[in-house]
């Protein structure tokens, strides 16, 4: 079971990787030249799900360990345990608001929906932050450090070329230009 959560856990936290860069790919309409903007939209959305999903299994998987003092506080309550788990709660719950805020994005306007969703960086970050706080292997400097590691530059540069100006990113061919 202690395998099955640690597996979870970086699958969730790969997962999340690729939800921000499709949803970054959305956002600079960089995926539109290519894809029609609702499919990326549900791969977004169906990336985000299974995100969540995942996260949760990791979390179950814990709790059910038999020789493990893990309970259901400590898996979902920030704090009530240890702090570097207490990260990733954070991160999860961030994750969760977002999501969730998709039901609300009408009835808010869509500035507040998007400051809202600006929440997937940090996020990202406390869920980074907890795999190298908990995870023996992502310390030891592995294999596992490098991915971790390479799939958080990736995302940062993405993040980077998402908030230049749309005009430098069409002149570089990284964006379609303005209609």
């Amino acid at each position: 079971l202690r395998q099955f959560a640690a597996l979870a856990g970086y699958l969730s936290y790969g997962l999340i990787v690729v939800s921000m860069v499709w949803g970054l790919t959305l956002t600079t309409g960089f995926a539109q030249r290519y894809i029609k903007r609702a499919t990326v939209y549900g791969g977004h959305m169906t990336l985000t799900i299974t995100t969540i999903v995942f996260t949760l299994l990791h979390a179950l998987a814990y709790i059910f360990q038999v020789n493990e003092q893990f309970s259901v506080i400590d898996a979902f309550v920030p704090f009530a345990g240890e702090a570097e788990v207490a990260v990733g709660i954070i991160g999860f719950e961030l994750m969760l608001a977002i999501a969730a805020s998709l039901w609300f994005q009408k009835r808010i306007s869509y500035r507040r929906w998007h400051w809202l969703h600006l929440l997937a960086y940090p996020a990202f970050g406390l869920s980074l932050g907890h795999v190298f706080a908990t995870s023996a292997e992502a310390r030891a400097g592995g294999l596992i450090t490098v991915a971790l590691v390479a799939t958080a530059g990736v995302l940062i540069v993405l993040t980077v070329l998402r908030f230049l100006p749309r005009t430098s990113l069409a002149k570089t061919r990284l964006a379609p230009g303005q209609p």
